[in-house]
């Protein structure tokens, strides 16, 4: 997932769109808007902190789940990962070949 598909799915989380009216995303990070009233300044600063923190641990439990070095791949092979096995496989292959040959198309 991209930085810009994970901010996107954070957004998408039910608890997460009634502050996004009250804030911008600026410079990698969320900003409460300039609006009218105290109170209303108040709760867009507040929606401001409130989306910072909680992406702050979004973004971390995301990094947490693939550790560096590793690659997610589909539970079965998909199209795209035959066709690298296809493409290298016309030497005797072990299993390893045959693995990087298909992970190299996850990255």
């Amino acid at each position: 997932m991209n930085p810009e598909q994970s901010r996107s799915a954070f957004e998408q989380l039910e608890k997460n769109k009634s502050l996004l009216g009250l804030v911008e995303f600026v410079d990698g990070e969320y900003t409460a808007k300039n609006v009218g009233t105290w109170h209303d300044q108040s709760r867009s600063q507040n929606a401001a902190k409130s989306l910072n923190n909680d992406y702050a641990v979004w973004q971390a439990a995301l990094a947490a789940q693939v550790p560096s070095g590793y690659v997610v791949v589909p539970r079965s092979p998909t199209p795209e990962m035959v066709t690298a096995v296809n493409q290298v496989y016309k030497y005797p292959m072990g299993p390893i070949d045959v693995y990087r040959a298909m992970i190299s198309v996850c990255q």
